[in-house]
């Protein structure tokens, strides 16, 4: 094995290490919620909030371009609209 690499048995724990679970008590799993969000959804919610956050930038962007000094009453007229 070349010198300062990790070996297979190191890289397989730290494999279990990123899978493992945190068990929980009875009592805090007693709700009228469900878990429902599977991979797919919590995967489309990022993806969500970098596009809505990338929008926001934008406005920032072409407010300070076109508004110049008006921003915050381009911002107000944005709002209310």
């Amino acid at each position: 094995m070349a010198r300062g690499l990790p070996s297979t048995a190191c890289l397989a724990r730290f494999c279990q290490k990123l899978n493992r679970l945190k068990p929980l008590e009875e009592s805090s799993m007693e709700t009228s919620l469900r878990r429902c969000l599977s991979t797919l959804d919590l995967t489309l919610l990022g993806v969500g909030g970098m596009v809505g956050s990338g929008l926001y930038v934008l406005t920032g962007t072409v407010a300070k371009d076109m508004a110049g000094p008006a921003v915050l009453l381009s911002f107000l007229v944005a709002a209310v609209a």
